[in-house]
């Protein structure tokens, strides 16, 4: 790949790239800890991309997240 398009592609998903990396840094030290883990390391890589989506959209993640535990233990 060109390094311009990937610069182009970081540049225009900032979230989901910091998300994907630090899901990346964490999963990566729990894997160096026990094989084990991968799922844990699948887990974290993946509500990581999801953090990094809503910064892209410019939405709230702490009123994400209040509205999915709200709507998941206040549900009348």
């Amino acid at each position: 790949m060109d390094i311009k398009r990937i610069w182009l592609f970081v540049e225009q998903h900032k979230g989901q790239t910091f998300g994907i990396l630090l899901g990346l840094l964490l999963g990566f030290i729990y894997l160096w800890f026990g094989f084990w883990k991968m799922l844990f390391f699948s887990i974290i890589l993946g509500l990581s991309y999801l953090i990094g989506v809503q910064f892209d959209r410019k939405e709230d993640v702490k009123q994400m997240i209040d509205n999915i535990l709200l709507d998941k233990f206040m549900r009348k």
